[in-house]
């Protein structure tokens, strides 16, 4: 007697479902496999994902990935730590966690603070996952000043060319030439400044600043003279950079009802957030948050930043921590 083909597992036929209507909402350029095996970073070994969404904004590549369970069971907080950790081996940017169960408080609470986003199995889940990589577009325009002179105000009695002699900064035990003296005097701190310095953002392609505190000397002979005035030169090297989706991550009330949450949009460069945006749930109401110190690390300046979104939104809260 013939046997019966076997029938698909619930998880397969969900997951079949699933990607079909996920590729009825899809982005025109975002590529949809199930599965999909990514090299592990550590191990460069494939690792399965249930479902992988790929997709680029001018040239910066996201991606989804999506890891399913059809089980009756309340799903626990051991599934969302399995799953933290394998977020960081495949690089994803996202990582969106579905089951047609519940998920315990406990799975609930660690996802919360590790960046997982939580769903169930519902006609409204593909709409929303289509819409994770496109919802917002954040660039940010910025100064990468460079040293192109120095000025100093020094002893009449020293003729000779500035870059002949040795310096001293109270900071540094050691003697400096002149071009390690101006890094030592370009802090984040008066880079921080030099927008001050443009008078026009049209055409201006230098700025001067004079130093109002020195801490140098003149090493001449063995002798230490005070420097009584600086200027340094600086070429001004506008930039704009669009920073790419690094994660998404549901906020929540735990324990208040679901029209509290909120989703955290976060963009960055070098695994730092540059900026964040936090979207309430039921009015669309957000808050923006720009983050501009890690870019004074890197010897740059943030002068403006642009957000782009998918649907119109009220900005309540804008902050800028430069």
């Amino acid at each position: 007697m013939p046997k019966k083909p076997a029938r698909p597992s619930r998880k397969g036929r969900a997951l079949e479902l699933l990607v079909k209507r996920i590729k009825e909402h899809q982005l025109p350029d975002a590529n949809i496999r199930s599965p999909e095996f990514v090299p592990d970073k550590d191990t460069k070994q494939p690792r399965e994902v249930d479902i992988g969404i790929r997709t680029s904004h001018h040239g910066n590549p996201i991606f989804i990935a999506i890891e399913c369970r059809d089980r009756g069971a309340v799903q626990t907080v051991e599934w969302i730590e399995q799953l933290i950790c394998k977020k960081q081996s495949v690089g994803a940017n996202v990582l969106v966690a579905i089951t047609s169960s519940h998920f315990s408080q406990p799975a609930r609470i660690k996802a919360l603070k590790h960046g997982i986003i939580l769903a169930r199995m519902s006609p409204k889940l593909p709409a929303d996952l289509a819409s994770l990589a496109s919802s917002f577009f954040v660039t940010l325009q910025y100064l990468a000043p460079r040293i192109v002179s120095v000025d100093l105000q020094i002893p009449s009695q020293l003729d000779a060319d500035l870059e002949s002699y040795s310096y001293r900064h109270h900071l540094i035990d050691k003697d400096l030439t002149l071009t390690e003296l101006a890094h030592v005097w370009t802090t984040p701190n008066l880079v921080r400044t030099i927008p001050r310095f443009v008078d026009d953002w049209n055409k201006s392609k230098f700025a001067k600043i004079e130093l109002a505190e020195i801490n140098a000397c003149v090493v001449t002979n063995g002798e230490r003279l005070s420097i009584q005035g600086a200027r340094i030169g600086y070429e001004l090297n506008y930039g704009e950079v669009e920073l790419p989706l690094r994660a998404v991550q549901e906020l929540s009330v735990l324990d208040m009802p679901s029209d509290q949450d909120a989703r955290t949009f976060m963009f960055g460069l070098k695994n730092e957030s540059q900026s964040e945006i936090i979207v309430d749930a039921q009015s669309s109401e957000l808050r923006w948050d720009i983050l501009g110190k890690g870019l004074l690390n890197e010897g740059m300046v943030l002068i403006g930043v642009e957000l782009k979104a998918n649907k119109p939104v009220a900005i309540t809260t804008m902050s800028l921590d430069l």
